[in-house]
């Protein structure tokens, strides 16, 4: 499918194809700590017509996006190699997660079917209404930027959901400067000392830009869009 009309899209669906995914039913499980309403405004106000998000996992934050704008378009990267099955097993019975599970009815069945299909046709089957507006790149960041790059697409915003490190984020701002950079798990891991909040912190402090936070999203002020 192709609807977007980027003069790059034919070359990158190509290479990085969108399976057939009938007869998988789909979910919207989202792993969702608060806050994302910062990136929705965001969307809107600036009128994001194509993100990348770093870290897609089952698409559940994927389909936030499409929810707040019928004219966006996504790049979502990620390996889609892990276990999820096993990561939800963990879930399933923490109250911490009923949130996410909570358009979910049966969660047994939910993550029986992950196991099942495995994450790659999971995550596409939960992003099927959309595949018009969702290229699925199976790779890793920052590696895949760099191609993203040479194909001269230019995101309006890149959202991080994957290493807490953040070592992708200097490598995003070099590539595409103009974009607005955000992401996810700004209150993750207290013992380690909340590693996105450090990462943030001093990449704000190096090239002179500010930040917001709520909750577990983060936003980057872009002077050229703010």
């Amino acid at each position: 499918m192709k609807a977007t009309n980027y003069p790059w899209e034919s070359a990158l669906r190509a290479k990085f194809p969108t399976p057939a995914t009938e007869g998988i039913h789909e979910f919207y499980f989202s792993l969702d700590g608060g806050g994302r309403e910062l990136i929705i405004d965001a969307i809107r106000s600036h009128d994001v017509r194509l993100m990348i998000e770093v870290g897609s996992f089952l698409c559940g934050s994927t389909l936030q996006w499409f929810e707040a704008s019928s004219t966006l378009a996504i790049i979502g990267i990620d390996p889609w190699s892990a276990n999820f099955a096993s990561i939800l097993d963990r879930y399933r019975d923490n109250p911490v997660f009923d949130p996410c599970f909570a358009k979910i009815e049966h969660r047994g069945e939910f993550i029986d079917s992950v196991r099942q299909h495995g994450p790659f046709l999971s995550a596409m089957a939960n992003v099927r209404k959309h595949a018009d507006r969702f290229i699925p790149v199976r790779a890793s960041s920052p590696e895949v930027l760099e191609e993203l790059a040479a194909l001269s697409v230019m995101p309006d915003m890149i959202y991080f959901d994957s290493n807490k490190l953040l070592d992708d984020l200097s490598v995003a701002r070099r590539l595409f400067p103009d974009a607005t950079l955000c992401g996810d798990d700004w209150t993750w891991g207290a013992e380690q000392g909340f590693p996105v909040q450090v990462a943030v912190k001093d990449f704000c402090s190096r090239f002179g830009l500010n930040y917001r936070a709520h909750r577990a999203t983060w936003i980057i002020d872009n002077p050229k869009t703010s």
